[in-house]
């Protein structure tokens, strides 16, 4: 599936993104079902410009950050830390 997944990130200089990469209910259900080797992160920066709100919620602009990060992931039942390494000055 590519369905994207929306993180709103804090402000600080390291981030790492602890993913598990399949069904953890348990180690054989992980093994009968498929995992993802590699996965692509893009990253926006968006801000939500004074008045951008509706009835349910706050609107944002986003631009995309030009470069992505492409993360090879390890086929074990467990957490992987993924340090992301996006400049946050540009």
């Amino acid at each position: 599936d590519k369905s994207p997944l929306f993180l709103k990130l804090p402000e600080l200089e390291d981030i790492v993104l602890n993913i598990f990469s399949g069904y953890g209910k348990s180690k054989v259900l992980y093994k009968q079902n498929a995992r993802p080797q590699k996965i692509k992160l893009k990253i926006y920066a968006a801000i939500n410009p004074e008045a951008y709100i509706t009835e349910t919620g706050l609107l944002y602009k986003a631009a995309k950050f030009p470069q992505n990060q492409i993360v090879q992931l390890a086929d074990d039942f467990d957490v992987q830390s993924v340090e992301l390494n996006f400049p946050k000055k540009e």
